[in-house]
């Protein structure tokens, strides 16, 4: 589902990623490692095409994105989702209307059908209850899973999550984790986790990526 191949990135002097090569195959969860500065987000962050690396090549689901025009990449982006670390969720708007807000830019549904998604997502993230909360109304927990939900709106190939347990205690980040795993296993969804848990690692990753001054060390078997 990704390739990331000899993937560099420099910003000026400062080199954030050397060399960067790693495969995450359809139905696996790959998280990256690494210390505070180390590159993870910046990875991250060249997959999902935020940033646009220096040198190498990022390939999604058989598309290589190196060169791409902006039009081109939003195709790909299609295929994924992406858990931001803060939520990003709008406050100013329901739970429902945030995990509406995708469905109804991408696509021409009309507002029953946006309706019945938005519920079956909220569903498989056990949020239905709170659809018309505002986000400021519910726990942290909750609110990750709400991005979540907004992340499965347009029922991506990929999700990608940046620190998904931040800021969460333990039992909130269990449920995260238990989430990732029912995510992969009924759906076989693919998974990018960028995290600093080690706990949440032993349960959710097939394998990782350990980032050292921007260098990647792949390690398979993770658990």
């Amino acid at each position: 589902m990704i390739r990331v191949r000899d993937v560099h990135m420099h910003f000026g002097d400062v080199k954030v990623l050397r060399g960067v090569s790693f495969d995450v195959q359809r139905g696996e969860t790959l998280c990256i490692l690494g210390g505070s500065g180390g590159g993870k987000s910046t990875l991250l962050n060249v997959m999902i095409g935020a940033l646009r690396a220096t040198d190498g090549e990022v390939v999604i689901d058989g598309q290589s994105t190196r060169g791409m025009k902006e039009r081109q990449f939003d195709d790909v982006r299609r295929k994924f989702g992406v858990m931001f670390q803060g939520g990003a969720l709008l406050n100013s708007m329901s739970i429902a209307d945030n995990v509406a807000l995708p469905i109804g830019y991408h696509t021409k549904l009309d507002a029953d059908t946006i309706e019945t998604m938005v519920k079956m997502k909220l569903y498989q993230v056990d949020l239905l209850h709170a659809a018309d909360r505002r986000p400021s109304a519910i726990s942290g927990g909750m609110q990750k899973r709400a991005a979540v939900a907004r992340a499965l709106a347009l029922d991506p190939k990929i999700l990608f999550y940046d620190e998904p347990s931040a800021g969460l205690d333990p039992i909130a980040t269990t449920r995260i984790d238990e989430l990732i795993n029912k995510l992969k296993t009924t759906m076989r969804m693919t998974n990018v986790v960028v995290t600093h848990v080690m706990e949440s690692v032993q349960r959710i990753a097939d394998h990782i990526i350990m980032l050292d001054k921007g260098a990647g060390h792949p390690r398979r078997d993770a658990r």
